[in-house]
């Protein structure tokens, strides 16, 4: 699958995956752009990295190359940093702050220029100079070594990236990418190596013990070089050095990441001790090279010789320890290795960034004969990540004592070979080891089965000291046994058989069977199929429904095909479409076999639901009328690994309309609009490498799209500058990929393609937009949040909001406003209050904001602090008239607190008060991590009253308005759903036109399900799709102001505590006369205040009311507060206390249980007090149907002493509402 044809998946996976990845040990980052927290699987839990998504790079720190014969004093300082005038440095910069220092030094090109000569026993009666040796390496030397020498780490600068990109005597530009360890202790009592016994490792042994001529550099955290089971089998150099340590850090860009440093740990200084702190190293070593001393464990080669390379160093962050390494320290490690001998390099660390200054020292280290080897990763999916994604790098995988894949490995065509990984028992510092078994652990990971692959080689390299890291990769992977059948995912040819690896180590010639078409995850829709590879002696082509079948059915077999045509997929082979089926071509020589394994997924473009597209949806997917003929379409965005994904368009009916395939990996979810106002829709969307625009037809939108940039957020269709066609607004990075994690503005384009004026604008990670006309000029504006934060650690820090206007310009001096918390999700936009003014509400990593357009929140309420976790705080809220009172609630999720995974569902008033009955907690969701649900809002049953539909990871969930869970609804818990990392909203509409509701969900098997449901009514669908609408803008619309407004005088009965206006009435037979407040104490002295509106004039539905009572005197304590009540109880009682106060449901209540509102009154002066809330708004609203219960108001006050008493001179109801 590499080099010379034989892995070619991983050139064709080879991708800018940009996800801080950690699948050294159990744990790891999704394959999406979303990191895994505390991910449960069955038993196996998966406690990960939740990393701020700042921290894929070092800040300030990039890897530079220069082009040949630069002097790079005169580039990276007066040229590059000054920029020819120091005006144009950045303000946190100084000459004197910046700093580089090279990759490749000039001694260490010296040192193995000396070692050539030492090596090559060349002698002389005078000895070369060392200017000569540097001469004679400096010609020797191959390309990739040439530009190793020129590759510089540039620090502390903060300055114009783009600059240093587009600089004449710079080759190439790369942020200095950091790696991830971490590992889970397990049980300690755990003392038995099973790994040994599933691999035939003692028959091995029996062959070759492995040899002390073998020297594996172990690339990691460190080792505990006097370990009791590692000190004699330590390399050192010529004086006795145990290897190295490279680990220089500025301590302070992580400290700002939210990291605390650890006591003892080196972190700044570059030396010869390479001790480990964090352990992670040494577990690895000992899995290698463990002493066979009769103490612990025995490594699986016991006699190789372990070269200690520190790269790596522990960081504390929320109680955990985590490791990390950069792509600086890596490389010269990387370098030293080869420079000193070493024959394999081992690397259990990884990120999903690819980085070519990385690829390029390796490149460099297998050209001079090292094999290299590193773990596939821990997240559980089929997505590339480095080091052992690059193409000369061994991708190992993990297996169980079962033989099956560990539920944490990654898996997929690019892997080449598996070996035990979880709970291995292996070395690790004393420190760090449990009592019961000092100096010895069990973890689990590909951290642990690449160093098993790595010890393996090594065995490989004491048998055959001639073999070729190409030929150590074609023994590994033809010395295999089969995994446990039950697998079903591509882990490798099969499980290392390290007894056989040394039996055909010597063999002059080995088999290397290749499939070469169709190519990796390719989507399959022709009726015929070829399929294409190559062999080197007999070969058989089979095909089963999972990749270890025991069972395969021969589809063709031969010798040396014409043209590398191995066989057909044809009709008559009887092969079912829509399902997987794996392909494998194995070549046999001299009785060894090679296998070659590729997954198909078969097309199946006949009418009909559900639909399989066997890909990832990252996004959600979205309907429109496209053809204009009445029906909607489907329009779904796919992702195959990293490099490819698919844009289709399915008919109503299920069958495929058109499909187009797209060199990028697809995140975003689709945006459909006429953008270009031709009458027919377009569809845009993004990917890792751009955003792409569609005609209707599947033809390419006229003008210069796509456009080529790294985002991973969704595209907007708004119509900005009032022009009648529409731009397209999304956040991306700088320049075409490869690129960087960062997101550094927000771009505006028209639909030709060409930039609007005033745009891209500068922002730091912004999320995606939503977009509305705020000041009704006609003119859209943008609202987003970002996560690029200023100041704090996680959930504290302050980020920039912003509302920018058509012209790139803040919509007023109030924007950007800070909030507390970073922005990953985009935020919603829709008149909450029907104030006739657009409010905008948003999530951020800790509190839940409603904004007004002048920047102030909507309310003293606002914002809500709310535990929002990693997971929640990518998901949108949604805005809704859920319980029909005409105002919009916000629907939104957030974390439940103490590590519980489950989220609760929040429904909130636009008051910041939550509505009855929620929050509810979706106990339907699976507790695994992965806790992301998203919602529509519509009447899914036609009962009249909107639903909240969610999409969990199990499930379709429907609650009422009220948050009661609708069970009846059977078939939405019998679906079986699931998702593995995000999860797509659904869409509720009406298809066909045949008034009937259809919810459009997407699986976790990534299959396309249809469910039709209830009559279909357009006035309770209030929020259907993603963002709301095709468009993806963000709005509710369906309720928004102006609104009338209505002040009503109010009759007040009881002005004063003796004094009566002689208006008394009657109720019950009892005459009301004086008082004003209704004491604790009960006695004949009780008083209360009536007071009365006539309410029958108001027209339309209230949406609020407020109470103003005019205070002209009294006496009154210190804060003492009035509270309002509603009067229910038609007999009324002097002297009691057990009244019953009007409930909105018109039940009786319990004593003051009822309160409309209250206030505070710290004075006897003259003032106007006011007394507004949802309880006083729903009062009014029952009064407007239920005239009879119109029996008033009361105010009651708090008081210590019967005397206390205000007096009012006029009272009056101010209310809104909507027509």
């Amino acid at each position: 699958m590499k080099n010379n044809n034989m892995f070619q998946a991983k050139k064709r996976l080879r991708g800018a995956c940009l996800v801080l990845a950690a699948f050294s040990l159990v744990n790891g980052s999704s394959a999406e752009d979303l990191f895994v927290a505390n991910a449960e699987v069955g038993n196996q839990t998966n406690t990960s990295i939740s990393a701020d998504k700042n921290l894929g790079y070092v800040p300030g720190e990039y890897i530079v190359t220069l082009k040949e014969g630069v002097d790079p004093e005169a580039v990276l300082l007066p040229k590059v940093v000054q920029a020819k005038s120091a005006r144009q440095l950045s303000p946190a910069n100084s000459v004197s702050d910046i700093e580089f220092d090279p990759i490749v030094s000039k001694q260490a090109v010296l040192r193995k220029a000396k070692k050539t000569v030492l090596q090559s026993r060349l002698r002389s009666s005078s000895a070369p100079t060392d200017a000569q040796l540097l001469q004679d390496a400096y010609r020797k030397m191959n390309g990739f070594g040439k530009k190793l020498y020129r590759t510089y780490r540039l620090k502390n600068y903060q300055g114009d990236l783009q600059q240093l990109k587009n600089h004449a005597d710079i080759e190439s530009v790369e942020p200095n990418i950091i790696y991830t360890t971490f590992y889970q202790p397990q049980d300690p009592y755990y003392a038995q190596q099973w790994a040994h016994q599933n691999t035939s490792i003692e028959q091995a042994w029996d062959i070759n013990p492995g040899s002390s001529e073998t020297i594996v550099a172990v690339i990691d955290t460190g080792v505990d070089y006097a370990h009791e089971d590692l000190q004699n089998n330590i390399w050192r150099d010529l004086t006795g050095v145990p290897g190295k340590d490279f680990v220089n850090i500025d301590t302070a860009a992580y400290v700002s990441q939210g990291y605390e440093l650890i006591a003892d740990e080196d972190y700044s200084l570059e030396d010869d001790d390479p001790s480990d702190i964090n352990g992670h190293g040494t577990h690895v070593s000992g899995i290698i090279a463990a002493v066979n001393n009769n103490l612990g464990v025995v490594g699986v080669n016991p006699n190789a010789k372990i070269m200690p390379l520190r790269a790596g160093f522990s960081l504390m962050r929320g109680g955990q320890e985590y490791g990390l390494l950069d792509s600086a320290a890596i490389i010269k490690a990387i370098n030293y290795a080869v420079d000193n001998g070493a024959d394999v390099i081992n690397m259990s660390f990884g990120s999903s960034q690819f980085s070519s200054a990385t690829e390029l020292a390796l490149n460099n280290a297998y050209a001079q004969g090292v094999t290299l080897v590193g773990g596939a990763g821990n997240s559980a999916v089929d997505s590339v990540f480095y080091p052992a994604g690059y193409d000369n790098v061994i991708a190992v995988s993990s297996i169980d004592s079962a033989s099956k894949r560990s539920w944490f490995s990654n898996y997929g065509d690019w892997v080449d070979v598996a070996a035990p990984g979880s709970s291995i028992l292996s070395t690790i510092p004393l420190a760090k080891s449990d009592a019961a078994t000092p100096g010895y652990a069990v973890l689990s990971g590909t951290s642990m089965a690449s160093p098993y692959v790595a010890g393996v080689a090594s065995l490989i390299l004491s048998h055959n000291a001639n073999a070729t890291p190409e030929k150590v990769k074609y023994i590994l992977t033809s010395a295999t046994n089969q995994p446990n059948s039950s697998t079903d995912k591509i882990i490798g040819s099969g499980v290392t058989n390290v007894a056989e690896a040394l039996q055909i180590s010597l063999n002059a010639q080995l088999p290397s069977a290749v499939i070469t078409s169709p190519e990796f995850n390719a989507l399959l829709m022709d009726d015929v199929i070829d399929v294409f590879g190559t062999i080197g002696g007999n070969y058989t082509l089979e095909i089963a429904d999972t990749p270890y079948a025991t069972q395969w059915t021969l589809l063709q077999s031969g010798v040396n095909p014409a043209n590398n045509l191995v066989g057909q997929i044809t009709s008559t082979t009887n092969i079912t479409r829509g399902d997987v089926k794996y392909l494998r071509l194995t070549d046999t020589v001299s009785g060894v076999t090679h296998s070659d394994l590729l997954q198909l997924r078969l097309f199946d473009k006949s009418p009909g639901w559900p639909q399989n597209t066997f890909g990832h949806h990252m996004g959600s997917p979205n309907t429109f009328d496209l053809d204009n003929d009445g029906s909607k379409e489907i329009v779904v965005g796919v992702s195959y690994g990293v490099e490819s994904g698919t844009l289709f368009v399915f008919n109503h009916d299920g069958s495929l309309r058109w499909s187009k395939s797209i060199a990028n990996r697809l995140v975003g979810s689709p945006a459909i609009a006429d953008i270009d106002l031709d009458g027919v829709a377009e569809i845009a969307v993004s990917g890792w490498g751009g955003v792409y625009v569609y005609n209707a037809d599947g033809s390419n939108q006229e003008g210069s799209w796509p456009k080529l940039f790294y985002t991973h957020r969704d595209p907007v269709m708004t119509d900005l500058d009032n022009d009648g066609d529409m731009e397209i607004v999304i956040p991306t990075a700088d320049g075409p990929l490869p690129n960087f994690k960062d997101l550094t503005k927000v771009q505006a384009f028209h639909h030709d393609g060409t930039s609007l004026t005033g745009w891209p604008i500068a922002a730091s990670n912004a999320a995606t937009v939503a977009s509305a006309d705020f000041d009704g000029d006609g003119f859209k504006e943008v609202a987003f949040g970002t996560y690029g934060k200023t100041s704090g650690a996680y959930g504290t820090e302050t980020t920039p909001f912003y509302l920018v206007k058509y012209t790139g310009e803040s919509f007023s001096p109030a924007w950007p406003r800070s909030v507390t918390g970073w922005v990953e999700a985009p935020p919603v936009i829709g008149d909450m209050d029907l104030d006739g003014e657009l409010e905008i509400a948003t999530i951020t990593a800790s509190h839940v904001y409603a904004l007004n357009p002048d920047g102030s929140d909507l309310s003293a309420n606002w914002p809500i602090a709310m535990n929002i976790n990693y997971w929640t705080v990518h998901q949108p809220p949604v805005l809704a008239d859920i319980d029909r009172d005409n105002d919009l609630e916000l629907l939104f999720t957030s974390g439940l607190a103490n590590g519980v995974k489950k989220p609760l569902i929040h429904l909130y008033h636009h008051d910041a008060t939550p509505v009855n009955g929620w929050p509810v907690a979706a106990t339907q969701i699976a507790d695994n991590g992965y806790n992301s649900i998203h919602p529509v809002v519509a009447d899914i049953d036609s009962d009249n009253e909107v639903d909240v539909v969610i999409r969990t990871n199990q499930n379709i969930v429907v609650f009422s308005p009220t948050g009661v869970a609708k069970t009846a609804l059977g078939q939405f818990q019998s679906n079986g759903l699931g998702i593995g990392g995000s999860s797509p909203f659904p869409i509720a509409t009406d298809l066909n036109s045949d008034n009937q509701i259809e919810l459009l969900v997407i699986s976790n098997s990534d299959t396309i399900n249809l469910y039709q449901y209830g009559l279909y009514n357009e006035d309770n669908v209030e929020w259907s799709m993603f963002q709301g609408d095709s468009a993806n803008s963000g709005v509710n619309l369906k309720k928004v102001g102006p609104i009338g407004q209505q002040t009503l005088n109010g009759s007040l009965f009881g002005l004063n505590r003796v004094l009566w206006d002689g208006s008394a009435t009657q109720q019950g037979g009892i005459t009301r006369v004086g008082g004003h407040f209704r004491r604790e104490e009960a006695n004949a002295y009780d008083y209360e205040t009536l007071i009365q509106f006539d309410v029958s004039g108001l027209a339309g539905t209230v949406v609020d009311a407020t109470l103003r009572f005019h205070v002209v005197g009294g006496q009154l304590g210190v804060t003492e507060q009035v509270t309002l009540f509603n009067q229910d109880k038609a007999d009324w009682l002097p002297g009691t206390v057990n009244y019953d106060f009007f409930c909105v449901s018109t039940e009786s209540c319990p004593s003051w249980q009822s309160a409309l509102g209250s206030v505070t009154l710290s004075s006897s002066e003259a003032q106007w007090v006011e007394i507004n809330s949802v309880e006083l708004m729903n009062a009014i609203r029952h009064w407007q149907q239920n005239p009879a219960d119109n029996r008033g108001l009361v105010l009651a006050g708090d008081f210590y002493a019967w005397e206390r008493f205000i007096e009012l001179d006029s009272v009056e109801l101010v209310v809104k509402y909507a027509e």
